[in-house]
């Protein structure tokens, strides 16, 4: 199967919501709004300075493409590197290309992509802790947990 890997453009808007309703659903057991995710997603196709949305996507027959997986990039700057922190969220991989190496095309994309940074340091994510499927595919592209825990305040 060829994956290719490109910016999410306004066009995929509709796609981005529905994915990221879907993966909140089934990771976390979490209802999203979708106005809210909707504007959300919105904002940050406007202003790349939020983070940059990518798409995976597979031929569909006569030219055509389907988006088969997403992923969202944001940056934080690492006074300890002197560079910047790629942090890695909003996976989704649609549930008929799980297992068909989807998120391992798009991690090595953002990999290589990343890479061309003189600047770039390396990746963070996180992940319910009750998410063993995910966690069991980060740990096998050489992901590892054991450094860090994550805590967090919500409004």
């Amino acid at each position: 199967m060829n994956i290719t890997v490109r910016l999410a453009v306004p066009d995929d808007l509709g796609w981005l919501v529905s994915s990221q309703i879907t993966m909140a659903r089934e990771s976390e057991g979490m209802k999203l709004d979708e106005s809210t995710c909707r504007a959300g997603i919105e904002a940050l196709i406007r202003d790349p300075s939020l983070g940059r949305y990518f798409i995976a996507e597979t031929e569909a027959g006569a030219g055509a493409r389907n988006r088969v997986g997403c992923v969202l990039l944001q940056r934080e700057w690492s006074d300890w590197r002197n560079g910047w922190v790629g942090w890695i969220h909003s996976v989704f991989v649609e549930p008929s290309f799980r297992g068909k190496h989807v998120w391992a095309s798009l991690y090595e994309w953002l990999k290589v992509d990343s890479a061309r940074d003189p600047g770039f340091r390396g990746f963070r994510l996180y992940v319910d802790r009750g998410n063993h499927g995910a966690r069991a595919v980060y740990q096998k592209l050489g992901m590892t947990c054991d450094h860090y825990e994550w805590y967090e305040w919500m409004k």
